[in-house]
């Protein structure tokens, strides 16, 4: 099991001795709505770095709708397909789908064709992330952030709907226990489960706050989770919590 950590491009270096096995950019980092000339100069520091880069979070930018009357699908396509292809040549495998503000809906738009909306954007995504073997992992957020997509189990129903070997589900536990939603969940989606986010209570990095990551640690177990695990969360030392995150995770984990 894979332990790695969402950092900006000057926190590489710190990553870097923490002890994580690979690092999770934003997709903004790779400058999707500018030329190659801009991105040149973030794949010149990112692979000046010893740690694979093999997760990317944070899709879209608020600016960029999928939902609702302000849709420009030919923007959101360009986007897309920019964002993908250089996430390969970092060497991404997986990109989550969160971004609450781009995916929520609007007040009066049918919650119906918000639904279609995202369904449409989540298969263009996909079968466009195929041609470069990149998994989209669907992440349900609180209620704070979106109105779409709040758990686990309403996640799977896009799974399921859009039914592509590369669709899949990404557990995020600081939404989980936003949402109150029962760790049991985990259960019943373990066969769509490709990637797991943590944080801490308040986005504090693992070990900084109160949420019980043992009983996190028994579910993944319980259902022979396997695969990779990353903190995305808000570091406030990131010289000192780096480090502590790495060590508090895999002691958690039974990681040695």
């Amino acid at each position: 099991m894979d332990i790695g950590c969402s950092v900006s491009l000057h926190e590489i270096p710190l990553a870097e001795q923490a002890g994580f096995d690979f690092l999770e950019l934003q997709v903004g980092t790779l400058l999707p709505e500018l030329d190659d000339s801009h991105f040149q100069k973030v794949w010149d520091i990112v692979t000046r770095g010893s740690l694979p880069v093999k997760s990317f979070n944070a899709f879209l930018p608020p600016h960029i709708q999928i939902v609702g009357t302000e849709v420009n699908r030919e923007k959101n396509e360009r986007y897309v397909l920019t964002a993908l292809r250089r996430m390969k040549e970092l060497g991404g495998e997986r990109v989550s789908f969160g971004s609450g503000s781009s995916r929520s809906c609007p007040p009066s738009f049918p919650k119906e064709k918000a639904r279609e909306q995202i369904v449409w954007f989540i298969e263009f995504t996909a079968k466009a992330a195929k041609n470069y073997g990149i998994q989209v992992n669907i992440e349900s957020l609180n209620h704070t952030e979106c109105n779409m997509i709040n758990s686990l189990l309403e996640a799977k129903y896009y799974v399921e709907e859009i039914n592509l070997p590369n669709v899949s589900l990404l557990a995020d536990f600081y939404h989980m226990q936003m949402e109150n939603e029962p760790l049991d969940h985990l259960i019943q989606v373990k066969n769509m489960l490709n990637y797991v986010h943590v944080a801490d209570s308040g986005r504090l990095y693992p070990g900084g706050g109160t949420f019980p990551f043992q009983a996190l640690a028994e579910i993944l177990r319980e259902i022979g989770y396997q695969g990779p695990i990353s903190v995305e969360c808000t570091w406030q030392d990131a010289e000192k919590e780096l480090p502590q995150a790495a060590l508090f995770l895999k002691s958690e984990l039974g990681i040695r």
